[in-house]
């Protein structure tokens, strides 16, 4: 599955770019690969522990880091990362420790979100 947004509201791009951003830690290396077709960025779907590893990027922390705010240890929460074995509760305390928020939902074919 691909994501597809806008890169931005007015909507001006004319040319088509290729990103790579490589995000690497003391464990991982993760390549993400970006596409910008006609204005619209195709994002191929990322696990749930590759969204983390991006969250501490843009959040200019380490893994470690996040682990120690979430009162983990390192090794746990690589472990967690691992087995993509995340609560809900989980993802709050993540998304919490760097200042964000987390969200769930199932969104209908209408847009309704529950």
């Amino acid at each position: 599955m691909t994501y597809r947004y806008p890169l931005s509201p007015d909507g001006n791009f004319t040319d088509s770019i290729l990103t790579v951003l490589k995000i690497i830690d003391k464990y991982h290396v993760v390549e993400m690969v970006n596409y910008f077709v006609d204005g619209v960025k195709e994002v191929p779907e990322m696990t749930i522990s590759e969204q983390i590893k991006v969250l501490c990027v843009r959040s200019d922390i380490s893994v470690a880091e996040l682990a120690r705010r979430i009162g983990t240890s390192p090794q746990n929460l690589s472990g967690k990362m691992k087995r993509e074995s995340f609560t809900i509760a989980e993802l709050e305390d993540i998304a919490q420790a760097v200042n964000s928020s987390f969200e769930r939902n199932f969104i209908l074919e209408n847009g309704e979100k529950i």
